[in-house]
């Protein structure tokens, strides 16, 4: 809000970032570990996280844009961090969720992520490109 105004005020351009859990070398070296857990500790935080790397594209785009007044964008990975599928997940740690929005969207990616990066990708360009599933020792 705090940037918004400063945008409606004084005309500065700002684009905040919410930037979900990033994670390094060391999330990927120690991921049996970290998510050994399950339950509503992980639901709260929507199994969401970003690799570094995409977290640098989505601050190079932020600081590179264009045409930009305000905006605030999710930078997130593609997919959640389990291999559970999101509507499965959904549906045991929200049980009185009763109305899920587009499910098919799940079709073709059933462990695509919760948060949606979507504005992020038609505003500046960001499109995560690293998964866990390639730097994870199954």
């Amino acid at each position: 809000e705090i940037c918004k105004a400063h945008t409606r005020l004084y005309a500065l351009e700002t684009v905040c970032l919410r930037i979900s859990w990033v994670w390094t070398p060391d999330h990927y070296r120690d991921y049996h570990k970290l998510v050994g857990t399950k339950g509503p500790y992980w639901a709260r935080y929507l199994w969401a996280y970003v690799d570094y790397r995409d977290t640098m594209q989505g601050v190079e785009k932020a600081l590179l844009a264009e045409g930009i007044k305000h905006e605030v964008l999710n930078i997130v990975a593609r997919r959640t961090w389990t291999e559970i599928p999101s509507l499965k997940l959904i549906r045991e740690e929200f049980p009185n969720l009763k109305d899920i929005r587009n499910p098919e969207q799940f079709e073709e990616e059933p462990c695509r992520t919760l948060l949606d990066y979507s504005r992020a990708s038609k505003v500046m360009g960001y499109e995560p490109k690293h998964d866990w599933r390639d730097n994870v020792n199954q």
